[in-house]
């Protein structure tokens, strides 16, 4: 019974992002001397850089230098810890490129006052027929995003429906 109620405890804790392996908040730039911060989120399951598996997570790493060469301070906010999430949010970041369909809405809550831009890695996303339950409500949370990047035409066409396309 003790077990029973610990394990449901941990449950609920994880859902909050605690015992979780990854929680990364760090500036991965070697350029310091940029006055224009980036933030990349990421959907904190697998850490950056990735030890083999990990699609989202090899995008964001294999793409850091990108950002640097055209003048971005680059941060890493790969977490669903909210200990780390508020101390991410002391800082100012000048946009932020959102690589978890999920945390949409939440970074419209930490950070109010910055544009971001949502990167759609969910490979279902043309085939609403095969949608999770509630992949409808992450699709409503990304209604906070400045731009929604769909990685397939047939996702962009099916994302339109529920979003006009700027």
């Amino acid at each position: 019974m003790i077990k029973r109620i610990k394990n449901k405890i941990v449950r609920e804790l994880k859902k909050f992002g605690f015992f979780k392996d990854c929680d990364q908040f760090e500036l991965l730039s070697k350029n310091t001397n940029s006055n224009h911060n980036l933030l990349i989120v990421a959907p904190g399951q697998i850490s950056i850089p990735t030890l083999g598996w990990g699609a989202v997570e090899t995008i964001v790493s294999e793409t850091i230098q990108i950002y640097e060469s055209n003048g971005f301070k680059v941060w890493l906010l790969n977490s669903q810890n909210p200990i780390t999430w508020r101390k991410a949010k002391k800082l100012k970041f000048h946009v932020i490129l959102n690589h978890s369909d999920r945390d949409s809405k939440k970074i419209s809550k930490y950070f109010p006052n910055t544009k971001f831009v949502t990167v759609s890695h969910y490979g279902l996303g043309a085939r609403e027929k095969l949608w999770d339950k509630s992949y409808k409500n992450i699709l409503n949370g990304m209604k906070f995003s400045e731009k929604i990047v769909c990685l397939s035409p047939a996702i962009l066409d099916t994302y339109s429906k529920y979003f006009s396309k700027k």
